[in-house]
């Protein structure tokens, strides 16, 4: 899959997201988070957290707290290493859709 590529660097004690020739779609820009008016520590849940680059930048950006989803279990191990906490895993039954549920309560995620 062909796709523009970003990644996240670190400037002035922030992250921002910057532009890179070869990668991948789970390192591409991520603009809509400025169109949002997110409060500092924030808890995000980001479903398809890929490698952790808005999770990174919200955590920089707004001291948000950033729990990841992630099918493939590739990413998802790289990505614990700079998100709070990632779940690797599809949650497509009832049962694990209600697990799911107590999960993201427990943590105050809704």
């Amino acid at each position: 899959m062909e796709c523009l590529a970003y990644n996240l660097v670190k400037e002035d004690e922030k992250y921002i997201i910057k532009s890179l020739t070869d990668s991948d779609c789970y390192s591409r820009e991520r603009k809509w988070p400025s169109l949002f008016p997110i409060v500092e520590g924030a808890r995000i849940l980001d479903i398809g957290c890929g490698k952790g680059v808005l999770g990174s930048y919200l955590k920089s950006n707004y001291s948000a707290k950033v729990i990841g989803l992630e099918v493939y279990l590739e990413y998802a191990s790289e990505t614990s290493k700079c998100l709070d906490e990632v779940l690797c895993g599809a949650f497509i039954g009832d049962t694990q859709r209600e697990e799911f549920s107590r999960y993201c309560s427990s943590r105050g995620l809704w």
